[in-house]
Parts: C-alpha cells; sequence; structure tokens
C-alpha cells in the first residue's frame, strides 16, 4: 500500500500474469519493483513465487543444474562484501539462476537484516527451512528473527522443532523460554 499507485497496478498486472503463467513478466516486473523497494516483502514473495514455477519447469535439464553452479561461485566469492546493499543485489542474481540456491538465501537474510528489514529475514529463513526441514541453524536463525518481529506463534514453532531433534538443544530453550514470555 506503500507504493506509488502506478506501481501497485504493475504489481496487480504481475499477479494476473502468474496466474496465467507468464512467468518471466512477473519475475521482470517484480525486479523492478524491489530495486526502487527492496522491503516490499508482497512483492518478493511473488517474485519467489514466480521463480520456483520457472525453476520447477527447469528442473530436469541438467546444463542448467551445471552452468548454475558455475556461474554462483563468483558470486558467493564476492559476497563477503559489509555492504547489505551489495550482499542484495549479489543474492538477488543467485535467486534468480536458482531459486532453491540455500547460500543465496542465507546471504539474501543477511543483507535483509543489515537493511533493517526484519520481515524479510524471517521469510527468508523460512524458505531456508522449507528446502533444509532439519537444518538446526537455520531453524534457530528462524525462530530468532520470528522473535524480532514479535511473531511468538513461529519463534515457538522453530524452538519446538529444533528440540524434536535435539532435546537438550540450550539455544533451542533459551529461545522457547524468550518466545512463551513474549506470547
Amino acid at each position: 500500500t506503500s507504493l506509488d499507485p502506478r506501481v501497485q497496478k504493475q504489481i496487480e498486472n504481475a499477479q494476473t500474469a502468474l496466474q496465467r503463467g507468464n512467468f518471466d513478466y512477473v519475475i521482470d516486473v517484480t525486479a523492478q519493483v524491489l530495486k526502487t523497494a527492496p522491503g516490499c516483502l508482497p512483492v518478493r514473495k511473488l517474485q519467489r513465487t514466480a521463480q520456483m514455477k520457472v525453476h520447477q519447469a527447469k528442473s530436469g535439464k541438467m546444463f542448467t543444474k551445471a552452468f548454475g553452479s558455475v556461474t554462483q561461485a563468483g558470486f558467493l566469492f564476492g559476497s563477503g562484501s559489509k555492504d547489505p546493499n551489495k550482499a542484495l543485489e549479489n543474492a538477488e542474481k543467485l535467486l534468480a539462476n536458482d531459486p532453491t540456491n540455500v547460500a543465496g538465501l542465507r546471504l539474501l537474510a543477511d543483507a535483509a537484516k543489515g537493511l533493517d528489514m526484519p520481515n524479510t529475514v524471517a521469510w527468508v529463513w523460512e524458505c531456508v527451512h522449507e528446502l533444509q526441514p532439519n537444518d538446526r541453524d537455520a531453524l534457530l536463525s528462524m525462530g530468532e528473527a520470528y522473535y524480532a518481529v514479535k511473531n511468538a506463534k513461529d519463534a515457538l514453532r522453530a524452538a519446538d522443532l529444533i528440540l524434536k531433534m535435539r532435546p537438550q538443544d540450550g539455544e533451542a530453550m533459551t529461545l522457547m523460554r524468550k518466545a512463551s514470555i513474549l506470547q
């Protein structure tokens, strides 16, 4: 709602395009919007949905996977920058090539944290959790991110998932206590 009315209309058109299967249009429009409004989470979610649809269609092509691995290496080595804007740019490039790239998602989470976009951070860790449901560190980061945005329910869910895997996990117990108090 904080976007310019013309941009809002573009997003509405992109949502329609998504339903019609025009994923490239959705990706192009959302990329343009995210350049000026990187913290607009609904647009980022729309973009990811389109990227995942394109990725699923291409997932059987071995060449794409092999080429993607080669092109990702350069971004990862150059991503050690302390500039969150540069990290965001690198993460978006990685995820444009492969939206299931966990390293790209982690980079996006770090960039979003550096740019003070806490809701985006929580959502990105949720995306990582979907790809790697048993990754304890990702679950803890997700829980802490949800706690930071005062979402006690999802912070508790993350802590509970960790404690099911590791019943004596001290950090998960601390998160559980903090989230319980918040709730």
